[in-house]
């Protein structure tokens, strides 16, 4: 695998004179100092607080959100989107039914106020895609959202592949199904674990994603079932993968970790937030194997960048 390139930015989007060089905790090597060169694709992980919300954008400018932050956050998407030029996206892709992670949708795509009255505010030219109904979501946030967004939402399936100027999407699990068919039918009876899976390819380069799916972590008032293992299998090598659940020590399980070898995690929670995500087990699992982490409760938003030899992650200036 590669070894990547960690640089620190200090100002959204600024030039390489305006870069501050951030050394690593571990012995990696820095194998540049200036930021990689045009046609790749970048990962914008937005700070969205407590949940969760990632812009791509593709190596031709195209946008695609995964994820869309709590209801709170709009104001925060809608920055990062104006900074990229963009005034549309080509897909919104959601994780699962749970407020920090689809919140947000609605004001974005069906008017700025938030009460649908604009048909179509941010123009998504592939749709809203989610889960589905089946089995019937758990968030008391649902019914809301199903009845705001139900002329732009489209149902995923595991094996729903994307691809966009050469940067490919594709659907690893989704509502408890694995991509061959298979149910894990444990994964049925809660909302984390309904999470969709996704693998984001580049050439070479591999990134892992699953909004609030479960590892078997919890202990014995909050168990969950082990969903990683199993699909970490599947999965395998990555080379950078968003930690599930904000960091919670229901996921990111020791044997999935030791399937997909990341060499970069991103966390995505709020700063001093009620769940202390992220637990510190999750930590020291993933700095314990050597892996690189990049907190948004600590280091603001993250922007990945993905060329066709290598990746390097930065530090964002913070969207007011």
């Amino acid at each position: 695998m590669r070894i990547p390139c960690f640089l620190t930015l200090i100002t959204l989007f600024s030039h390489c004179g305006s870069l501050d060089l951030r050394p690593p905790p571990s012995p990696k090597p820095i194998l540049s100092q200036v930021r990689p060169p045009a046609g790749g694709f970048k990962l914008i992980i937005i700070d969205v607080g407590q949940g969760d919300a990632a812009l791509l954008v593709t190596p031709m400018g195209r946008g695609i959100l995964i994820d869309c932050g709590p209801e709170e956050a709009v104001s925060k998407v809608r920055s990062v989107l104006e900074e990229e030029g963009l005034s549309s996206l080509e897909a919104i892709f959601v994780s699962h039914f749970h407020a920090d992670h689809m919140g947000a949708c609605g004001p974005l795509i069906a008017g700025r106020d938030g009460l649908f009255e604009t048909p179509d505010d941010l123009p998504v030219a592939e749709g809203l895609w989610d889960r589905g109904d089946d089995p019937f979501p758990r968030s008391i946030e649902f019914p809301s959202y199903q009845k705001g967004l139900r002329p732009f939402r489209k149902t995923m399936q595991a094996g729903d592949t994307w691809e966009w100027d050469g940067v490919r999407m594709q659907v690893v699990i989704v509502g408890g199904v694995l991509e061959e068919g298979s149910i894990l039918r444990d994964a049925r009876t809660d909302e984390n674990g309904l999470s969709v899976g996704m693998v984001i390819e580049y050439g070479d380069f591999r990134y892992f994603t699953a909004g609030d799916l479960t590892g078997g972590g919890g202990g014995p008032e909050f168990p969950t079932t082990d969903l990683e293992t199993t699909l970490g299998e599947r999965v395998g090598d990555v080379d950078v993968m968003h930690v599930s659940h904000h960091g919670s020590h229901t996921s990111s399980n020791a044997s999935f970790l030791a399937y997909l070898k990341p060499e970069t995690a991103f966390i995505s929670a709020g700063e001093k937030n009620d769940y202390f995500h992220p637990h510190p087990s999750v930590l020291r699992r993933l700095e314990g194997v050597g892996i690189e982490v990049w907190r948004t409760d600590e280091q603001g938003s993250i922007l990945l960048e993905v060329n066709d030899t290598d990746y390097s992650v930065f530090r964002l200036k913070s969207v007011p």
